[in-house]
């Protein structure tokens, strides 16, 4: 986004046959130390919210929208303080 310099990352999908090799943590630790990423993880998912937290990301407000419930999360202290 121009106006925050903020990256959203959208889906990492990893075919059955692929995961649990760490796929999914890699691009999202190289896409993360290139650009001030956020993310909306969905309540439900578990298995993102914790490879997320496992990347250093820190969950920032709850947030209800276009049927979607969860967190955002944010991989820089600075932009979790400014999105309050």
């Amino acid at each position: 986004n121009p106006k925050t310099g903020l990256s959203r990352l959208g889906a990492i999908y990893i075919t059955p046959k692929y995961r649990r090799l760490g796929l999914a943590f890699k691009v999202l630790n190289e896409f993360s130390a290139a650009y001030p990423t956020i993310a909306f993880i969905d309540s439900t998912n578990v298995a993102s919210r914790e490879m997320y937290e496992k990347a250093g990301f820190m969950k920032g407000k709850y947030s209800i929208g276009d049927g979607y419930e969860g967190h955002w999360y944010y991989n820089d202290l600075a932009d979790l303080i400014l999105s309050r």
